[in-house]
């Protein structure tokens, strides 16, 4: 559970933690959403690359870029550990998919 911030006068309030929280999910749901995009168009670069030289150098830099971006909001995110692992283990199924694509990541 997410410790609960002290307002300016040192006291802990319930109103300021819960003002955070929602902003802590949706952060949250960017980062999955973002790393699970990226993923999907690793997949359509991959089942690309031997027709579509085009789709799969398109699909491939769109990978890259949600991978980008995820890890860029990742290092900013204040996130529970258990989240921090699931982030962390999608993000990094992400990046072996780039380098499979021949991504230098």
């Amino acid at each position: 559970m997410a410790s609960i911030p002290n307002n300016p006068a040192g006291q802990d309030t319930v109103d300021d933690f819960m003002k955070t929280r929602p902003i802590q999910e949706a952060g949250l749901q960017f980062l999955l959403v973002e790393i699970d995009t990226g993923l999907t168009f690793a997949r359509i670069a991959q089942a690309a690359q031997a027709n579509s030289p085009r789709k799969f150098e398109r699909n491939l830099q769109n990978a890259r870029k949600a991978y980008d971006s995820a890890l860029r909001f990742r290092r900013t995110s204040v996130l529970e550990p258990e989240q921090k692992t699931g982030v962390d283990s999608k993000l990094e199924q992400l990046k072996i998919a780039l380098r499979e694509l021949g991504e230098e990541v």
